[in-house]
């Protein structure tokens, strides 16, 4: 089975999901399903770091924070694991240059998350310094935590509407990639502080326990 046999987006994802649901927990063994899971990791935006080293064995887990749910694993040849969602990967990849343009944005409101980040804690916080999460309803520290766009003003979104706003053509932005780890940064100064403000003014930010950030769907 391959993803080109598939006519719509519709139908590989209701295929995948039947594959997920009538696996057990543990290893996946079927041929065909392998090598469907693998055309979509390929197919996945985020499909170099989902690879690693190489894969090695894909397994169904249960998610943790609600537990009635499986998710697709990945043990990589270096034994170590990573989960993904098989709809990221049937919505396929973004343009490179579009992927480092995201990074290169959230670097710019970085130190707004942290600010908001630290704030909430220290308003919320219980006399052990916790707050609760409201997606989980677990307890969590500061530590634990993940600064969350709230649906509908989702990162995507915030950034979408703010080149559509200023007629801003991606393709047009000038930005380099520097040091190890090709952090990419945004060249224009004029465009870093409108995002900047953009940003702050439409933003609707939320604290949540990091697993649970990591299971909600980002659309």
């Amino acid at each position: 089975m391959k993803i080109n046999q598939f006519k719509t987006k519709t139908a590989l994802a209701d295929y995948t999901k039947f594959i997920l649901n009538k696996n057990d927990i543990g290893n996946i063994e079927n041929l065909q399903e392998i090598k469907l899971l693998e055309e979509l990791v390929n197919n996945h935006y985020n499909s170099d770091f989902l690879i690693g080293t190489g894969i090695d064995k894909f397994f169904i887990t249960k998610c943790e924070i609600n537990t009635n749910n499986k998710k697709f694993n990945i043990l990589r040849t270096d034994k170590s694991v990573v989960d993904f969602s098989y709809k990221k990967a049937i919505n396929g990849k973004e343009p490179k240059n579009i992927l480092y343009l995201k990074r290169a944005f959230r670097l710019i409101v970085r130190p707004q998350i942290k600010k908001f980040k630290e704030d909430y804690f220290y308003k919320n916080k219980d006399s052990n310094g916790y707050i609760k999460c409201e997606i989980s309803g677990l307890k969590f520290k500061i530590n634990e935590c993940h600064i969350d766009h709230k649906p509908p003003l989702t990162f995507d979104f915030i950034f979408n509407s703010f080149l559509k706003f200023y007629k801003i053509n991606p393709n047009e932005i000038p930005f380099e990639k520097t040091g190890l780890d090709n952090r990419p940064i945004i060249l224009d100064s004029k465009i870093i502080k409108t995002f900047f403000d953009y940003h702050y003014k439409n933003c609707d930010l939320r604290a949540l326990y990091w697993k649970a950030n990591l299971q909600l769907p980002k659309k």
